[in-house]
């Protein structure tokens, strides 16, 4: 059985750094007890080196 790999998604800070990575539920739940201040969540880009290809998102 082939499972596909579970998107990944950043929680940053209001600087724009990383302080949480996981699936939308993980950020979803990790925000929800530990979020302060301004915070974003955004979907981990695949890399650019593998595809060759820019993709927009």
């Amino acid at each position: 059985m082939n499972r596909a790999k579970p998107q990944l998604f950043n929680v940053l800070d209001a600087n724009g750094q990383v302080i949480y990575q996981g699936t939308i539920n993980g950020c979803s739940h990790w925000v929800d007890l530990h979020a302060r201040g301004k915070i974003c969540v955004e979907r981990v880009r695949r890399s650019l080196r593998k595809k060759g290809a820019v993709h927009a998102y």
